[in-house]
């Protein structure tokens, strides 16, 4: 998973409004809902007999719709604030924990 812990202790990224806000900084829905969710969904459908654009298109399409939903957030709501941060983190962050989390599956 996308470890946000280490990202908000860093200082990279801030979520100034959020659930249980006192005792975890980092963002526990997304932590423990959103992305175990989508990673066992990831993990279920990814097409490993398909031909390998296909397999490529998947691999950049769930954490491009994750960081085109993170980027909305960011821009117009208070949940999430980048301060060293940008979307291509994201992206790339989330996906390397997919690919792991899917070689884990394996």
């Amino acid at each position: 998973m996308k470890n946000h812990v280490l990202v908000v202790q860093g200082g990279l990224i801030e979520y100034p409004v959020g659930f249980l806000k006192m005792a975890y900084r980092a963002s526990f829905t997304f932590e423990f809902y959103v992305f175990p969710a989508v990673s066992t969904i990831y993990n279920i459908y990814f097409p490993k007999k398909k031909p390998w654009f296909i397999k490529t298109l998947y691999i950049i399409a769930i954490p491009g719709v994750m960081t085109i939903s993170e980027v909305y957030l960011e821009k117009n709501t208070e949940l999430i604030k980048y301060l060293h941060w940008t979307w291509y983190w994201s992206f790339l962050t989330m996906t390397a924990t997919l690919l792991l989390s899917y070689g884990y599956y394996l």
